[in-house]
């Protein structure tokens, strides 16, 4: 939101930009809170942002209603795959032709509800990409499909899913994207691929140093794991992969946070170690295997003790 109003008010020039930030920094409207680690702006300045955008949501309001009910459900559609969509996606979405997609996106077009980012693109057979001129117009159009989230994300994921996603790392992120978004539409075996698909988008997220979005993939391995019932050999490595943003993301100085979320990864170790040896616990107990014939396994000693082991 802030950026957007900055480069409505800069036009982007880069000295406009610079003198514009000092000018607020200097006035205490732009401040660096160092607990949260985040920049903030205050009230006078909130109630500015929020009126001009308000009147800029108003103009792309009016483009909007200008479209033909076939073009705004598009549209709202597209919204579903966030700011980017891809103009063959919506096509087999909608269940209209690919050329009859593009004749209809050139109107929104013309309306300034979106813009395309391949301009250099020649020819139509591979789609188009688009993007929508504001975050604020494709969260209304989102929001449009109360009711229907779920229907439409199974839908969408699943047409990246036929497009070959095992061998696409972007359709991988695409089908991971929508099916997190409908995880009680999806089947069983669809779960433990999508369980897979978290997996790698949570290393992936790791190496690219999005540690909070590796989190989240990371998380959601974990529950749906938990819900096929595997065991936790199978979890181990989501959760060693998910500890890393409780310490890498937090700020240098704050010495405290990182002793306790190093603290809380030492209990996650120890408890997936303490799940694997009660699992074992369970298999061998009762009759041994055949090897040790009317022999009966069981593990014996305080946790403690076992954990030390």
């Amino acid at each position: 939101m802030l950026a957007r109003w900055v480069y409505d008010l800069t036009t982007g020039n880069p000295s406009a930009i610079q003198k514009l930030l000092q000018q607020w920094i200097a006035q205490k409207k732009l401040v660096f809170d160092e607990l949260q680690q985040r920049w903030t702006w205050d009230q006078v300045l909130n109630e500015m942002q929020d009126e001009r955008i308000s009147q800029t949501m108003d103009l792309y309001e009016e483009g909007l209603h200008r479209l033909d009910e076939q073009t705004q459900h598009l549209l709202t559609v597209a919204s579903l795959c966030g700011m980017r969509f891809h103009s063959i996606i919506v096509s087999k979405a909608c269940g209209i032709t690919h050329s009859e997609v593009l004749v209809l996106l050139e109107s929104a077009e013309r309306e300034g509800i979106i813009y395309r980012d391949d301009e250099e693109v020649i020819g139509d057979e591979q789609g188009r990409d688009y993007l929508f001129m504001h975050t604020q117009l494709q969260s209304v159009l989102y929001k449009q499909l109360v009711g229907s989230y779920e229907q439409w994300h199974y839908k969408l994921g699943s047409i990246y899913m036929n497009r070959g996603a095992s061998t696409l790392p972007k359709d991988v992120e695409q089908v991971t994207y929508h099916w997190n978004r409908c995880l009680d539409q999806i089947t069983t075996e669809e779960q433990r691929i999508l369980a897979k698909y978290n997996t790698q988008m949570c290393v992936l997220k790791n190496k690219q140093r999005k540690f909070l979005k590796a989190k989240i993939y990371g998380e959601t391995a974990i529950h749906l794991m938990e819900r096929l019932g595997e065991p936790i050999s199978s979890r181990y490595h989501c959760y060693s992969e998910r500890r890393q943003p409780f310490y890498i993301c937090l700020p240098g100085s704050h010495w405290i946070l990182r002793a306790i979320c190093i603290f809380r990864i030492v209990l996650i170790i120890k408890s997936v170690k303490w799940m694997q040896l009660q699992e074992t616990s369970a298999r061998l107990s009762g009759q041994g295997p055949a090897c040790f014939p009317g022999i009966t396994f069981q593990l014996c000693g305080p946790k403690s003790e076992i954990l030390k082991e």
